[in-house]
């Protein structure tokens, strides 16, 4: 929270807190020694005219999101949909399949995929970044991981209720290894949020990320 005050007018009852840290500053608008900042505009919904205007951007509504309207997810991994296919050739013996988040202990994301071919697959870009927030302690967050599955995978959860994060937490879908000389088709998918809860403050990010897997044995 910034804390500033317009008169009897407190701002954070206007405006959401600058969660990750990007949140522009008004020009000239200061608590103490400093510059007063709260979540950008672009994370949730523009609220009426405050009667502030700060130069270049006129009011500074224009600046922030209105309270209670700001969604984050955890940049570049938002929305992302991983997948793994493995349809054999006549020589090969197995067939298997996996995908997997981590958000792991020094800050970072990584999601990957994999067939019985290796490592390969294509997955959407980027593969890694930053889950955490400009400003805040790996020690001050937990994270969860809610998964609707369907098909024939073999999920796990490294957390399936809030774990700190203190220590690295995965989850994975994965087809096993199966011989590839039956034809047997098999599908698993799963719908995932990741919530990412900041512990001094109760404030909760979910992240959502899909994966598809198959595979195919040959005849």
């Amino acid at each position: 929270m910034s804390g500033f005050r317009f008169g009897s007018t407190h701002f954070d009852d206007l405006f959401d807190p600058d969660i990750v840290g990007d949140g522009p500053v008004a020009e000239g608008l200061k608590v103490g020694a400093s510059a007063v900042r709260y979540a950008k505009l672009s994370y949730g919904s523009k609220r009426a005219n405050v009667g502030i205007s700060v130069p270049g951007v006129g009011d500074v509504s224009n600046l922030w999101a209105a309270k209670g309207t700001a969604v984050y997810s955890i940049p570049g991994l938002g929305g992302k949909q991983l997948s793994a296919i493995d349809q054999a050739l006549t020589n090969q013996p197995n067939v298997s399949a996996s995908a997997s988040v981590t958000i792991n202990h020094l800050g970072q994301w990584s999601v990957g995929a994999s067939t019985s071919l290796g490592a390969g697959v294509s997955v959407p870009a980027p593969t890694s970044g930053v889950w955490l927030p400009a400003g805040t302690s790996v020690g001050d967050h937990e994270v969860q991981f809610v998964v609707t599955s369907s098909g024939e995978g073999t999920l796990t959860n490294g957390a399936p209720s809030y774990a700190s994060c203190t220590s690295s937490r995965s989850v994975t879908l994965s087809l096993p290894s199966r011989s590839a000389n039956n034809g047997i088709e098999r599908i698993a998918s799963a719908a995932i949020t990741i919530r990412l809860r900041r512990i001094s403050t109760g404030q909760v990010t979910n992240t959502n990320v899909g994966m598809y897997l198959r595979t195919v044995g040959f005849l």
